[in-house]
């Protein structure tokens, strides 16, 4: 059962269907909501993939805001740079990566809930 759990959580991750690793799902301009492979339904309604929204921040926070706070901190930055970097990133950053961060929310989900990935492998069947 974990063999199968990594497996959902590494095809996941690297852009792929979790049941059959057909890639890519997410592109820069959009989702897939079932895997043209194996019709897996990846986006089922409103808030099932909302994880995304915290996780591309949590990305920016880590890679982005805190580097140019102890660049400025530093004296490496001057502050109207500093400030205008932030704003840019705090938009920018997030729209690029999310539909990255949904597949990041999807293997999440799919590593907890792997029992629904062999359910519907056997419903297909």
């Amino acid at each position: 059962m974990l063999k199968n759990r990594l497996s959902a959580l590494l095809k996941a991750l690297s852009n792929g269907c979790p049941r059959c690793g057909h890639r890519p799902i997410a592109r820069l301009t959009g989702f897939a909501t079932t895997c043209p492979n194996c019709q897996l339904v990846l986006d089922r309604g409103n808030g099932f993939l909302l994880s995304a929204i915290p996780i591309s921040y949590a990305i920016f926070v880590l890679f982005w805001l805190i580097p140019l706070m102890v660049a400025w901190i530093l004296k490496q930055v001057s502050y109207p740079v500093a400030f205008g970097l932030v704003a840019f990133g705090a938009i920018f950053w997030p729209l690029v990566l999310y539909n990255y961060c949904k597949m990041m929310s999807l293997s999440l989900y799919y590593f907890f809930m792997a029992h629904e990935l062999e359910s519907t492998e056997s419903a297909t069947r």
